[in-house]
């Protein structure tokens, strides 16, 4: 009778043994399958001559900006104004609405060291790691300039912005504004040439 028993007590547990096992076994395949099957897949975006999205935008985009240092241009609003600030790490471009300062956005360009010319979610958490970015997409500007758009916290416009980044050249350029002025600022995008 104690054989018996000392033999259903070591059969249950070598059962429990595999079980345990194979249960490891199984989270170890199920994290490493989910890391590559959550990896995000972002659709491309362009904006070379982008349509305008709505129809009473074709008409707002009259005005043309154009900078002679970094070579490029773009349309926008009548009513709004361009200040250009300038120092030893770039340049910033302010593009506001006087009637709206929620309106506008700004560009900020920084030299880009990087030599394979290339932005990545994980290349902007690298080098900001308190930025929370969201719903990304992989974009063109002007068919050359390669890029990322999404969502994020930047407190400059209410932790709720839109981010437009991309490398052209040696540059980082950073378009941020509110992510209420979505629309418009594809609209503006779709205007911008390298020249």
């Amino acid at each position: 009778m104690m054989n018996i028993k000392r033999r259903m007590s070591y059969k249950k547990n070598i059962i429990i043994c595999f079980l345990i096992v194979g249960a490891g076994v199984f989270f170890w395949w199920f994290a490493k399958h989910k890391t590559i099957n959550d990896t995000p897949v972002y659709p491309a975006l362009t904006f070379p001559e982008t349509k305008p999205q709505s129809p009473e935008s074709a008409s707002i985009l009259e005005q043309k900006y154009t900078n002679e240092t970094f070579h490029f241009s773009f349309n926008y609003p009548e009513e709004f104004k361009i200040t250009e600030k300038k120092d030893a790490t770039g340049q910033t471009i302010i593009v506001t609405n006087p009637n709206d300062s929620r309106e506008g956005f700004q560009i900020m360009i920084t030299p880009f060291k990087d030599p394979v010319n290339t932005l990545t979610p994980d290349r902007i958490e690298a080098d900001i790691p308190d930025l929370f970015i969201t719903d990304v997409f992989n974009i063109s500007i002007d068919s050359v300039a390669k890029g990322l758009m999404f969502e994020s916290d930047n407190p400059d416009f209410d932790a709720n912005s839109r981010e437009i980044w991309f490398v052209y050249k040696g540059s980082l350029f950073q378009v941020s504004t509110y992510l209420k002025n979505d629309i418009l600022i594809r609209n503006i995008l779709g205007t911008w040439k390298f020249i």
